[in-house]
């Protein structure tokens, strides 16, 4: 065969397909993913048998419910539970990754650390369980036989309510110091809120998954807002092809985000102006009607003018909207279309499953309590609470009771002395815990 440019390039494919069609290739790439896994330094699971375990994810404040696949007594999978109200088989990529933070020993601690070198120089040794205890039961018994335990802080960031929440605070309580805190979350909004508007701060949810049209303020609904797992399942029901209406997604944000881009309707009013057109919305659900009159009338207070106990005449929700929220109002603080404020109104009014939710981020920093007040008087117009496609509102669980603690008079002493955040004094009336406070306190 003459050599030339031609023939070289037919023998080149000629061998390309040759060796692609022969068992060649797939052989020498089996060979090869097999050589890798016997690496020394790649971990190898356990043989063994098979079992899983139920237990709850405790990586966001979602609470999603998780199978752990077990060899012997080594997880190797984690998967979503479809048993579980919250998320029925859905699990977010942090979820599913939690094996990473459970056997990454260069990412965690993996036994109590103790400071070994200058304070600020980052210089930790191990020490053993037991010294650890011994060493903060010194220090604790030391501030009590002091008679100054309030000394003694606590930064809980275990779930609200929850079984260790609940013996931690009890810790602090029977020590005899009344500072248990907690890091800021949407969740203390939401407790005030309700406390403020509702009269109690039990848990509150939104009924998702058969609402049919949900006015969303900032919620990242795509982006791991509340119960990824369950805001997953969701998504695909309200966008299934199947003989039920699908729901309407309105995405009110500033920023053109994963869920505003996927949402059927983006409203991008002026950075801090939720509120405002939360409140600019109510005005034409009143104006014109659009809100259950019945709902209003039986279960709340206020929202016509009234006489106060001192004989003062007040004026009630519904005039204070209608004087300062009117269409034009609402643009001029917003910057959006006084028309498009109006068509939103109505078309959320006129929805048979409307809900309107509220919550920045990932549930990690505290919100707004003027905008969830301003977009939780929506619900309430639409008289969609504790019905399906609402705001559901529950009781507290009926659990049993912890037996009473008891406490010798110096732990009753300190108890009674004030908190160093101020949290629930005169000045912070209805917070439970302030930590900026009390890192101007430490300071």
């Amino acid at each position: 065969m003459e050599l030339n440019r031609r023939n070289f390039i037919k023998f080149l494919v000629g061998g390309v397909v040759g060796t692609t069609l022969s068992p060649l290739p797939w052989k020498l790439t089996d060979d090869i993913a097999i050589w890798t896994q016997n690496w020394p330094w790649v971990p190898v699971p356990p043989e063994g048998e098979f079992a899983v375990v139920k237990s709850v994810c405790s990586l966001c404040p979602g609470g999603c419910g998780i199978e752990i696949r077990k060899v012997f007594e080594r997880a190797v999978k984690i998967e979503g539970r479809t048993d579980y109200p919250i998320n029925p088989g859905g699990i977010c990529p942090l979820g599913a990754g939690g094996l990473q933070l459970l056997y990454n020993e260069s990412i965690r601690h993996t036994a109590p650390m103790k400071r070994t070198g200058e304070r600020g120089s980052g210089q930790f040794s191990k020490i053993t369980w037991d010294e650890a205890i011994d060493i903060l039961s010194a220090r604790i018994s030391d501030l009590q036989k002091k008679g100054t335990a309030e000394a003694i802080a606590a930064l809980d960031g275990n779930p609200v309510r929850s079984t260790m929440a609940v013996m931690i605070q009890r810790l602090l309580t029977s020590l005899g110091s009344p500072n248990y805190m907690r890091m800021p979350s949407i969740e203390d909004t939401y407790s005030m809120g309700t406390m403020l508007m509702q009269g109690t701060d039990c848990p509150m949810a939104y009924d998702l998954e058969n609402a049919d049209y949900v006015l969303s303020f900032g919620c990242g609904l795509l982006e791991g807002w509340g119960v990824p797992g369950r805001i997953m399942n969701a998504w695909g029901l309200w966008h299934e092809n199947s003989g039920r209406k699908r729901a309407k997604i309105v995405q009110v944000e500033t920023r053109a985000s994963n869920t505003a881009s996927k949402a059927d309707k983006w409203i991008a009013p002026r950075p801090g102006t939720d509120a405002a057109l939360a409140l600019g919305i109510a005005h034409i659900m009143i104006k014109e009607g659009l809100y259950d009159r019945e709902f209003i009338r039986r279960h709340s207070f206020g929202f016509e003018d009234w006489i106060s106990a001192d004989g003062k005449a007040r004026k009630g929700f519904k005039t204070i909207i209608l004087e300062k929220y009117s269409p034009a109002e609402t643009a001029r603080i917003t910057g959006l279309d006084p028309n498009y404020i109006a068509y939103v109104a109505k078309d959320f009014a006129e929805s048979k499953a409307p809900v309107a939710i509220y919550g920045k981020g990932k549930d990690s920093m505290n919100g707004s309590l003027y905008e969830f007040m301003a977009v939780q008087c929506l619900n309430a117009l639409a008289g969609n609470f504790n019905r399906p496609g609402g705001v559901i509102v529950s009781d507290p669980l009926p659990l049993n009771r912890f037996s009473e603690l008891k406490m010798d008079n110096i732990a009753g002493a300190s108890l009674k002395k004030p908190r160093f955040d101020l949290a629930g004094t005169v000045n912070y009336p209805f917070s439970h815990s302030l930590i900026h406070n009390l890192t101007q306190r430490i300071l």
